[in-house]
């Protein structure tokens, strides 16, 4: 969303330029903005009553309903209530998800279904095969499942029900700043997971820009509801990041891992994770780039001055 509004942005400008109507662009952008305000201010005072009506009427289905009724109500009505209230309604069906997680996921294992889905799909999940599964029962298993918010992800050989952030990006007009970026930073980690069968499934520059955006969050959101959440993502991105495993050949840091480090230290030298990085550079170049036990005792203690300066050992 934030990418579509520069490039418009840009082409306003653009067009402006042109045509010598800067100022009234200029007017137009600003009654746009007001609009918006007023709009926002409608939703809170004129709709009130009716705002706390919906509300009611959800917390009464997040207590009740499956993951997919919550998201079928939240579709319907999160345009309907203000920025707060939207952001109430994304962490509620988030809550929901979280809790019938455990049921989807042993419901793909119970009886003959972790079987008969190796049947249909082989080793890797694909959803437009499920309009075509003969199985009833196990046609509207997966239907419920991906209707109601989640993906379902091979690992280690069987299928898991796993969330999927990305329909929500749809909401994030209605919603404030860090909870669009949260959802941002969760569907890139659910789109492609960082790790899987316990290896890390990303490149090191990925790796590394991923760390970079939860650090940025973390600093930027303070306050956030979702601080913990990203916290712990922090955590687990820096904790891979700072320990490297040698190429096995060469007994050495690889080059790509290298060149992602000093990527990190040049381009952002006012991060956290730029000044652990630039410090564990130099440990590595000082033992000629090959993991031992002093560059092992350096990665734990940079590891833990990261989530020192950044407030997250109680995360731990």
């Amino acid at each position: 969303m934030r990418k579509l509004l520069i490039v418009a942005l840009i082409g306003v400008f653009v067009l402006g330029g042109c045509t010598g109507k800067t100022d009234d662009v200029e007017k137009e952008n600003i009654q746009n903005e007001n609009v918006n305000e007023e709009s926002e201010n409608i939703k809170e005072e004129l709709d009130k009553g009716e705002q706390e009506e919906i509300m009611a009427q959800y917390n009464k289905v997040i207590e009740q309903d499956k993951p997919l009724v919550v998201k079928e109500f939240v579709n319907k009505n999160i345009e309907k209530v203000s920025e707060e209230n939207a952001g109430k309604m994304i962490l509620g069906l988030e809550e929901v998800q979280n809790a019938y997680m455990d049921e989807y996921m042993n419901a793909l294992f119970e009886d003959d279904i972790p079987n008969k889905l190796h049947e249909i799909f082989g080793v890797e999940f694909d959803k437009e095969k499920v309009d075509s599964i003969e199985d009833q029962e196990l046609k509207e298993l997966l239907t419920e499942i991906l209707e109601g918010g989640y993906q379902i992800v091979s690992l280690e050989g069987d299928f898991y029900p796993m969330m999927n952030y990305s329909p929500l990006e749809k909401y994030t007009q209605y919603l404030s700043d860090d909870m669009k970026d949260y959802i941002e930073i969760m569907a890139t980690e659910y789109d492609a997971l960082s790790f899987k069968d316990a290896h890390l499934a990303i490149s090191w520059d990925e790796l590394a820009e991923r760390t970079i955006n939860t650090e940025k969050y973390l600093s930027k959101y303070e306050d956030s509801p979702k601080r913990e959440d990203i916290g712990k993502m922090y955590i687990n991105y820096i904790r891979a990041y700072i320990h490297p495993i040698a190429d096995y050949t060469t007994e050495k840091i690889s080059d790509e891992t290298i060149n992602a480090y000093k990527k990190v230290v040049d381009e952002y030298e006012e991060t956290v994770t730029a000044e652990v990085t630039k410090e564990y550079l130099e440990i590595l170049e000082k033992n000629d780039y090959k993991p031992n036990e002093e560059t092992q005792e350096e990665s734990d203690r940079l590891f833990n001055k990261a989530l020192e300066t950044l407030n997250l050992e109680d995360n731990m």
